[in-house]
């Protein structure tokens, strides 16, 4: 009777598994069809946000999110599409860099004509992988010119500033990013291997080598062995002490647990416990990172909120932990690397289905919102950063939903080698 009872109860959830394998095969189509809804068929662009009832929104295309739809593409098999976004950025690169956003529409700078580091080597960043993944080469050679002009631009404590010149948000030939930094030596590390050209292969390492350095000095402060603060980079002279989630995850998803601990004095273990301790949040009914910590958004003020993306970020991470883990116990059959991969597992696959719980589906396609509040200030140094207008519960966002994309197929896009 009770062997009956275990083969039942074995059945039952055999079934369970198997209806969440259809939805998220559902899922995984769903979101192509999102992506599709989204692209301009004339451009190639991807419209950044859904159904927000911000106006200024409305027919914008962020570059960042251009990239991750490049990649979105690319992962779903739908090399068409993704060819479309990057023959637009291959047509419009000058030498001077691409606008933050553009307009879907007419296809010329949108909203924010800023040039920033960031954005620009996420275009970089999707363009080898176009080339590593199809075989064909054609973006290769706009991913080796867009690392090309960031080494161009103005270098400080090791680290690539933000912009090649000052605009009405701030002088960013002066400041550098912690997270634009981390893409930019994922983009450098990628080149500094595959490059035949000797001359750049050098600049490339030489890149690289300045780049840990500034993360080490800059982004990460330690003492006494324990992280006091992650930074998120440095402005007009002096270290920015605000705190950014996306700069941890993105920590943990560019560098592997073994080189966090080689380059920069701690462990995937300690940046995973800051984070749980200034960003991790119950709000809105989910348990999620908000973009900053309790200081910040006093400052500002604005209450605690969370990012669909950055979470989900987080969770991609985790589970490219645990994977670590699980190859280390193969290797020396040591039960504590087990138990650390089960743990790491069961904290991705927490945070995912805390954040399914904000999926916003139609009939024909699926998305997930930008944050769980809307029309709030992000960031205290970033006035005009605010999240996007509209019921979170109807609306949708790109990189929200491109980020849940990559935990689908575990895709990491920092982990180019």
């Amino acid at each position: 009777m009770i062997r009956s009872l275990l083969l039942a109860i074995f059945f039952i959830f055999s079934l369970i598994n198997d209806n969440k394998g259809a939805e998220l095969k559902k899922l995984d189509k769903k979101i192509h069809n999102f992506l599709l809804h989204q692209q301009n068929r004339f451009t190639g662009l991807v419209e950044s946000f859904f159904n927000t009832t911000d106006s200024l929104l409305h027919n914008q295309a962020s570059t960042y999110d251009q990239a991750l739809s490049a990649l979105g593409f690319l992962v779903l098999g739908d090399y068409k599409s993704s060819y479309k976004i990057l023959s637009f950025f291959e047509k419009k690169f000058s030498g001077k860099g691409f606008c933050n956003f553009y307009n879907t529409l007419s296809g010329k700078c949108g909203i924010e004509t800023t040039v920033h580091l960031g954005p620009n080597m996420w275009i970089a960043l999707a363009s080898l992988w176009y080339s590593k993944i199809t075989g064909d080469k054609r973006f290769y050679r706009l991913g080796m010119r867009i690392a090309k002009w960031a080494h161009s631009l103005n270098h400080i404590s090791g680290g690539v500033v933000m912009g090649p010149f000052p605009d009405w948000g701030g002088d960013w030939t002066k400041v550098c990013s912690c997270e634009n930094n981390i893409v930019s030596y994922v983009v450098f590390r990628y080149l500094s291997k595959v490059c035949k050209d000797k001359k750049w292969k050098r600049i490339f390492v030489q890149e690289i080598d300045n780049i840990k350095d500034f993360i080490r000095d800059i982004c990460i402060k330690i003492q006494d062995n324990k992280i006091i603060n992650i930074n998120v980079g440095f402005s007009i002279n002096k270290i920015c002490t605000t705190t950014s989630s996306d700069v941890v995850s993105m920590l943990l998803l560019g560098f592997s647990p073994k080189e966090i601990r080689d380059f920069f004095n701690t462990t995937s273990e300690d940046l995973v416990k800051y984070a749980d301790e200034r960003f991790l949040v119950k709000t809105d009914n989910i348990q999620g990172y908000d973009f900053t910590d309790l200081s910040t958004c006093s400052k500002i003020p604005r209450p605690r909120m969370i990012s669909l993306e950055w979470t989900l970020q987080m969770g991609l991470a985790f589970l490219r932990i645990s994977d670590f883990y699980l190859k280390e116990f193969k290797h020396t059959n040591n039960r504590h690397f087990f138990d650390l991969h089960l743990y790491y597992l069961k904290k991705a696959n927490f945070l995912i289905s805390e954040v399914d719980k904000k999926i916003v589906c139609t009939h024909s396609f699926c998305t997930y919102p930008y944050s769980t509040k809307a029309y709030q200030q992000v960031f205290n140094f970033a006035f005009w950063w605010k999240t996007p207008q509209g019921d979170p519960s109807k609306s949708g966002s790109i990189a929200s939903t491109m980020w849940r994309l990559f935990v689908y197929k575990k895709f990491n896009p920092l982990d180019l080698r």
